[in-house]
C-alpha cells in the first residue's frame, strides 16, 4: 500500500490545477482568441494570409466526369425498348484555376476573372478519353429546333435534316474526349455553309463542355468585408439574372463555393452561384464530420431544390412550362440544344423520369450535393463543385427529336454527370493546419 506523505498531496493537488489551468486555457485560446485571429487574416486584400490560395489554389483539384453507356440502341430505336444505361467512369481531369485581371475598388469589392482548364489524367480515370458510348443524338435534336426557329425560310436546310433524320441516328457513338470537349460535324459544316450564303454562321463544333477549357466564365465582383466575404455583387456587371421569369429566381446569391464568411453556424443557409447553370442555389446544414482532428460542417442542397412549386415557377422556361420534379430547363444558356439540368440519377426527381429508364440509382450522400466546411475559415474541404453543385446533364423530352421513335414514354436520357471538383481532403486539411494558428490549437487539444 502507497502511502501519500503531506508533501506528495500537495504535489498531486497542483499538478491537477495546472492540467485545469491548462485545459482552460487551450479551451480559451481555441474557441475564443484563434477565431478571433482567424477572422482578422481571412481578408481578400493582397498581403493576407488567404490572398495567395484566393488567386490560384494551392491544392491539387480534380473534375470527374460519369457517363452513361446506352447498351441497347437497336431494340430502343427498333421496338421502343427502354434504354438500358451502363453507368462509366470516372474520367478524371485535373482542375487549375487562377484569377487575373483583379480590381479593387473603393466600395470594398474586387473584380477579378477567373482562368480555368483541365488536363485529362488517365491513370486517375477508368479509361483513356477514345473511349466510346452510344448516347441521345444532341446535335439532330439542336439543328431540327434552330431551324425550326430561325431559319424555316432556307428551304435547303430543311432538306439536308430531313435527309440526316432517320431512325437510326437519334441515338449516335461519341468518344468521351468528343462528348464532352467538343468535336467538328460534317452535318454542322454543311449547315453553315448554307448559311453563309445568307450572310449567317453557326458553330461548326458541339460539346456539352465545348469552349469552357482554357477560358473564364465572367466577370466576377464580390464583397471584402468580413460579414460578406466573397459573397457576388455582380456579375458580368449584372446585379439580377436577366432570363428567369421571378425576381428571387433572378437574383445573384452566394459565392463561388470554395469558401464563406468566416465563422459559419450550424443554424446558417450557404448560398453558391453557378454561372454554367446560370443560377444560385442554397445549402442547409446536414451534420458534423472530423478529418484530422478538424471540425467540419456538412451542407447540402434540399430535395425541394428541385421541386414543383411556386418558388421554383421562375425558372420555368418558356413562362408557364415546367419540367418534373428533378429536371431543370437549360436549353437557353446551352445554344438551344435540348440539354435539361438534374442531380446525377436524377436523385429527388419525379419516379416516372427515373423509371423511364433502366440504370437508375438515385442514393441519398452518394448522388446528393453536399459541401463540407471548416467552420471558422469558412473554406470548403472536400465534395467542393464550385462549377456544377447539381450535375447532370440530360435530354428530355423526346417529343423534341425530329421523329416520334421514342415518344411512347417519357424516356429521359442521361448523358453525362460530373459529381462535383473535388479536392484531396487530406491535402486541403494539412493547408488549413500550417497556414496559421489552427495548427498549434489542434495539437494542444489533441494532447490535453
Amino acid at each position: 500500500m502507497v502511502t501519500l506523505t503531506p508533501t506528495k498531496l500537495v504535489g498531486c493537488f497542483m499538478f491537477g490545477i495546472v492540467l485545469v489551468l491548462i485545459g482552460g486555457i487551450v479551451d480559451i485560446l481555441y474557441h475564443e482568441i484563434l477565431p478571433k485571429r482567424i477572422q482578422k487574416e481571412v481578408t481578400l486584400e493582397k498581403g493576407s494570409k488567404i490572398y495567395d490560395d484566393w488567386v490560384e489554389n494551392p491544392v491539387t483539384t480534380y473534375f470527374q466526369v460519369w457517363v452513361f453507356d446506352i447498351q441497347n440502341p437497336e431494340e430502343v430505336i427498333e421496338r421502343g425498348d427502354k434504354p438500358f444505361l451502363a453507368e462509366r467512369g470516372p474520367y478524371t481531369y485535373r482542375e487549375y484555376r487562377q484569377k487575373y485581371n483583379i480590381t479593387y475598388h473603393a466600395n470594398k469589392t474586387v473584380s477579378y476573372r477567373e482562368l480555368q482548364y483541365y488536363v485529362f489524367d488517365e491513370e486517375a480515370s477508368v479509361g483513356p478519353e477514345s473511349d466510346t458510348i452510344t448516347s441521345a443524338n444532341v446535335l439532330m435534336m439542336t439543328l431540327a429546333d434552330i431551324i425550326k426557329r430561325e431559319y424555316s425560310y432556307v428551304t435547303e436546310l430543311a432538306e439536308i435534316i430531313l435527309d440526316a433524320a432517320d431512325d437510326s441516328k437519334l441515338l449516335t457513338k461519341y468518344t468521351v474526349s468528343q462528348l464532352l470537349w467538343g468535336y467538328e460535324d460534317p452535318l454542322l459544316k454543311r449547315v453553315n455553309s448554307i448559311l453563309q450564303k445568307y450572310n449567317k454562321t453557326i458553330d461548326i463544333k458541339i460539346g456539352l463542355f465545348y469552349g469552357k477549357n482554357n477560358t473564364d466564365d465572367g466577370l466576377y465582383t464580390v464583397f471584402m468585408e468580413k460579414s460578406k466575404l466573397g459573397e457576388i455583387s455582380r456579375w458580368n456587371r449584372l446585379k439580377e439574372l436577366p432570363h428567369w421569369t421571378t425576381k428571387t429566381c433572378r437574383m445573384i446569391n452566394g459565392t463561388e463555393g470554395r469558401f464563406f464568411h468566416p465563422d459559419v453556424k450550424t443554424k446558417d443557409i450557404l448560398y453558391v452561384f453557378a454561372s454554367d447553370l446560370y443560377r444560385s442555389f442554397y445549402l442547409d446544414y446536414l451534420g458534423e464530420k472530423q478529418i484530422k482532428n478538424i471540425q467540419l460542417y456538412s451542407f447540402v442542397i434540399p430535395d425541394e431544390l428541385f421541386a414543383v412549386s411556386d418558388d421554383n415557377a421562375g425558372f420555368c422556361t418558356p413562362y408557364g412550362h415546367c419540367t418534373p420534379a428533378g429536371l431543370q430547363n437549360i436549353s437557353l444558356f446551352k445554344q438551344n440544344a435540348p440539354i435539361y439540368m438534374s442531380q446525377p440519377h436524377f436523385y429527388a426527381g419525379d419516379p416516372d423520369i427515373i423509371n423511364s429508364v433502366i440504370g437508375l440509382h438515385p442514393t441519398p450522400i452518394i448522388h446528393q450535393t453536399i459541401l463540407d466546411v471548416e467552420p471558422t475559415r469558412a473554406q470548403t474541404v472536400t465534395n467542393t463543385s464550385t462549377k456544377y453543385p447539381c450535375a447532370g446533364f440530360t435530354f428530355w423530352p423526346p417529343a423534341q427529336t425530329v421523329t416520334n421513335t421514342l415518344t411512347k414514354y417519357p424516356c429521359a436520357v442521361l448523358n453525362v454527370w460530373p459529381p462535383d471538383s473535388s479536392t484531396d481532403g487530406n491535402q486541403h486539411i494539412n493547408k488549413i493546419f500550417l497556414c496559421g494558428p489552427q495548427f498549434l490549437a489542434s495539437r494542444l487539444e489533441y494532447r490535453r
